[in-house]
């Protein structure tokens, strides 16, 4: 999962962090405003993505769990026997739990 992570970091990049003044004027402190709203906004991007992330990863293994089971079906099979294709379907017909 975190190389996906890495992904996404690379397509949604970070913010250039402002140059520190000492002293603070209206126009400074709408551009920090703007630049918060805009990391609030990157930083609820970065949890959707993470969200679907997981999300895809819990399907990819709900499924490669499923071709695991039926290929050690098909490999307990002896010479010119072939697998059990009710128990195939129902491997295949499984839902998530």
């Amino acid at each position: 999962m975190s190389r996906i992570l890495n992904v996404f970091k690379e397509i949604i990049p970070a913010s250039p962090t402002p140059p520190v003044s000492n002293r603070s004027t209206a126009p400074d402190s709408l551009a920090l405003k703007a630049l918060e709203e805009e990391n609030a906004k990157l930083n609820q991007q970065l949890e959707e993505m993470t969200s679907i992330a997981e999300t895809v990863e819990s399907e990819r293994n709900f499924y490669f769990e499923k071709l695991r089971r039926i290929e050690d079906m098909c490999n307990a099979c002896v010479e010119d026997e072939q697998p059990d294709k009710e128990a195939i379907l129902a491997i295949l017909y499984e839902a998530n739990v």
